[in-house]
């Protein structure tokens, strides 16, 4: 935090079961702060670090923030190479961030009502989660919102 506070964007808790061979599995909840970033090739990115004292641990998950047919998506891909033993069980994560630029509050995220002028209110999908599995399944998870126009 001392190094990288100012660019803190949110806080969160992440849980996992971890598998070792010839002990009982045991459960793992850690801290979860997400930083505001980029990657090697300059995309935005948000680093999520997960750190919890007992067992003493601490990893990163790195999320790209990409724009998708006019939402902003936070894909994250936990790779092979972390091995066979984690196994992320759920994690929650609020994003956050106000500031000051050119003399105006700003967001980290920003949102709008996206419904037509005609109408008053109306339903948008908050947040997506999709999730894949090694065997190929996939399972996709959705938070839908109401808005209302101004």
């Amino acid at each position: 935090m001392q190094v990288c506070g100012d660019a803190l964007v949110g806080r969160g808790a992440l849980s996992a079961q971890v598998l070792l061979p010839n002990q009982d599995p045991f459960a793992l909840k850690a801290n979860f702060l997400l930083f505001n970033g980029k990657t090697k090739s300059g995309q935005t990115a948000i680093w999520g670090h997960a750190y919890t004292p007992n067992p003493p641990t601490a990893f990163v998950i790195p999320f790209k923030v990409v724009q998708e047919a006019g939402r902003t998506v936070l894909v994250a891909t936990i790779r092979r190479s972390v091995g066979p033993y984690p196994h992320v069980a759920t994690f929650q994560v609020q994003v956050s961030r106000r500031f000051k630029y050119q003399g105006k509050s700003r967001s980290y995220l920003a949102a709008n009502c996206p419904i037509p002028k005609s109408f008053t209110a109306g339903f948008l999908s908050f947040a997506r989660v999709t999730y894949g599995f090694a065997n190929g399944d996939r399972i996709e998870v959705e938070s839908v919102r109401s808005c209302r126009a101004r």
